[in-house]
């Protein structure tokens, strides 16, 4: 059980220099491609004269930009989803003879690590959704303002 302890504190501490590291990346890199997919499915749905051969590139160039996204967003989803669940895990674990153990790893148990965007946002699936949900309301709001009624 010690072992575990000791393994699940290193892990937290890289989690923590992941996140330090990464976080404001994959806030730019999110919204780069947030703004890219409005921008390519406001095109498709907008533009008048779009050939076939555009039509395709808009597309993939859609996709490519969704796929960035979610390769974010859904490992670091699944990373906050399972750290919490060991944490909890763990805590329970611990035998009710060990106080010793049990107070040098406590603290480190009850602090929920997290992958975030800029420590504005801890990722998790519910922000995938509204993240998708953001865009696609943008796209049509925009979409309808100018039109006649």
């Amino acid at each position: 059980m010690k072992n575990s302890l000791y393994v699940y504190r290193d892990v937290a501490k890289i989690l923590d220099s992941m996140d330090e590291i990464f976080s404001l990346p994959a806030l730019s890199s999110v919204l780069i491609a947030m703004t890219a997919e409005f921008r390519v499915g406001y095109i498709l749905a907008f533009s008048k004269e779009i050939s076939p051969a555009s039509y395709y590139y808009f597309l993939l160039t859609g996709i490519h930009f969704l796929s960035i996204q979610l390769l974010i967003m859904f490992p670091g989803s699944i990373v906050n989803e399972k750290a919490r669940c060991v944490s909890h895990f763990l805590l329970y674990r611990i035998p009710r003879n060990e106080e010793d153990l049990k107070c040098e790893f406590k603290k480190d148990l009850k602090q929920e690590k997290y992958l975030t965007l800029w420590k504005i946002y801890p990722l998790s699936r519910s922000l995938i959704i509204a993240s998708l949900g953001t865009v696609v309301t943008y796209g049509i709001l925009i979409g309808t303002l100018g039109k006649e009624p």
